[in-house]
């Protein structure tokens, strides 16, 4: 997705302030960084929880890219709470795979665990994906 200026956009109507920015952190666009950050702010806990769970979703994961580990575990075990509570188990099970995924690289394997089988919980319950014939 490629929401940067979208996003910019969105946010400006909102009367947040926004600061777009050129060049790279990692290989992360520093553009999509204070986009997110921005998009995480301005969603907060009043704002509608599926905007909140996808800001913190695509914040967690921009800090992975740059190797922040704990924010991305806070970050992302926010947005699994809320997608659980809504009920959307697309986005929880990528969540979850995420969230496994940082912790078996930061050598947690107990907790790597409990979120890879949480979401094979998550895919055995959720409904298939439809098909067009």
């Amino acid at each position: 997705e490629n929401m940067s200026m979208e996003s910019a956009s969105t946010l400006q109507k909102a009367g947040i302030l926004v600061a777009l920015q050129s060049g790279y952190e990692t290989y992360v666009p520093k553009t999509r960084v204070v986009l997110f950050e921005a998009a995480l702010a301005a969603a907060g806990p009043s704002a509608d929880p599926g905007l909140r769970a996808r800001a913190l979703w695509w914040s967690a994961r921009i800090a992975a890219w740059q190797g922040e580990s704990g924010r991305v575990i806070d970050r992302t075990r926010e947005a699994i709470g809320i997608w659980r509570g809504l009920g959307e188990q697309a986005q929880l099970s990528d969540a979850l795979d995420g969230l496994g995924w940082i912790h078996l690289l930061r050598g947690d394997d107990g907790a790597a665990l409990a979120a890879f089988e949480e979401e094979l919980e998550v895919v055995a319950v959720a409904p298939a994906p439809s098909s067009s014939s």
